[in-house]
């Protein structure tokens, strides 16, 4: 059993309060209607490259429950008070506004199914400014998380916790978070209302610029790097995110020019907090660590580097590696997990071109070591987000003898990294 529905059992939480949702929470499969991304040429002598098809995410995200502590109280009193700090948050939602009476509803941005709502765009009558509202019935949320803990005791897709990681993480000065504008609750919905991302998410970025190879990996560098740092920042907390996706990153413009982007993290519902392993798969099919269908338990943490590593192979190179990690799902997977990610990339064709190269002739080889160590099978063999792997991050863009000065939106990024000589 999670420590925080552990501890939520104990208080009276009963209702919400601020947190980050965001508009391009992409909830259905749209790759099956992109045929720019599902319609890519393959290699035939690699079984299965040349007729499956890849769906945008899984409608749905596996999840996995934590294995129950042996003592009742955490072990630890750091860990205590992270998950005291965060119930807290939670509590504090009960101050929610009961009706967003300054919004203006201006369309339905898409379907939010895992929470049985929808996202919507809203114009605020006070500053003309857009937001993002995710509108969520009651009869799932309920008005707070003990009572929905009460009525959905199995589910792990829980949105008062997103509520307070948000809230916690924004305490704390996450730079990487849409500002949370509000949290109102009427008689039927509970509507959750943040900044609005204008430009997205990165599985819509990642279909669009230069085909893969040196060009794309320096368009792609910033954008990277904004995503290791909040992934890091996350685990030096003790906090892992456990549905790492594209969509689940988000973009939004910083200035006149649409290559000024910051990456926002969202949808913390299925968040791991505090250092306890868990049982099962959490996060959608292909970003799942191969440990979490091996039936025991594994360390999130360590799930979060290999989906970040996936989610790094789609943005470079256009499409995923591979549908499942699930053992005999996918043929993919298991020619790269038997024979190496290298063997595999010599395979695997450049989807957006009629040349036929494969991408490890387009790839940069500092690039497929940060590949390499973060898609590990073995977790133990993972790569740290601290180790030598990040000179890909490092090097800088440069083109035709000019330095490129790309925006990364993290002032002083580069002294926040540690890499070992």
């Amino acid at each position: 059993m999670d420590l925080l529905r552990k501890i939520a059992s104990r208080a009276n939480f009963c209702s919400p309060e601020a947190q980050v949702i965001t508009p391009f929470l992409k909830e259905e499969s749209r790759l099956k209607a992109n045929s720019s991304l599902a319609d890519f040429p393959t290699c035939t002598s690699l079984p299965e490259l040349s007729s499956s098809t890849f769906d945008r995410t899984d409608s749905k995200s596996s999840v996995a429950s934590c294995v129950e502590p042996e003592d009742e109280e955490p072990e630890f009193p750091w860990k205590s008070s992270l998950h005291a700090d965060i119930s807290a948050c939670i509590w504090q939602a009960a101050a929610a506004e009961k009706s967003p009476d300054h919004l203006e509803f201006v369309k339905v941005l898409q379907p939010a199914a895992r929470n049985k709502g929808r996202v919507e765009l809203m114009r605020s009558l006070e500053t003309g400014h857009f937001v993002a509202a995710k509108r969520m019935p009651l009869s799932w949320t309920t008005s707070g998380h003990q009572e929905f803990l009460a009525r959905h005791y199995g589910e792990h897709e829980m949105p008062w916790v997103d509520v307070g990681v948000v809230k916690y993480l924004s305490s704390q000065g996450a730079p990487f978070l849409c500002e949370t504008l509000g949290v109102f609750l009427d008689q039927t919905d509970l509507l959750v209302v943040s900044a609005f991302a204008d430009k997205g998410d990165l599985f819509d970025w990642c279909q669009r610029g230069h085909a893969p190879g040196p060009d794309r990996e320096m368009e792609l560098r910033p954008i990277a790097q904004q995503m290791f740092f909040a992934v890091r920042y996350l685990h030096q907390r003790d906090i892992a995110h456990c549905d790492l996706s594209l969509e689940n990153f988000l973009l939004t413009s910083t200035g006149a020019s649409d290559s000024r982007l910051e990456v926002k993290l969202i949808d913390f519902s299925m968040a791991a907090v505090g250092r306890e392993n868990l049982v099962g798969a959490r996060g959608k099919s292909s970003y799942e660590a191969p440990e979490m269908h091996q039936g025991r338990s594994y360390d999130p943490f360590c799930a979060d580097v290999f989906a970040l590593g996936v989610g790094l192979f789609l943005l470079a190179s256009q499409d995923y590696p591979w549908k499942s990690t699930r053992p005999g799902g996918c043929l993919r997977f298991e020619f790269a997990s038997t024979m190496g990610l290298r063997a595999y990339l010599k395979r695997r064709t450049v989807r957006s071109t009629s040349k036929g190269d494969c991408l490890s002739q387009v790839q940069s080889k500092p690039l497929t070591q940060l590949l390499e160590g973060l898609l590990q099978v073995q977790p133990l063999e993972r790569a740290s987000l601290d180790s030598h792997v990040w000179q890909w991050l490092w090097q800088l863009n440069t083109k035709s003898g000019r330095l490129r000065h790309e925006h990364t939106c993290l002032a002083g990024f580069m002294s926040l990294v540690q890499v070992d000589s």
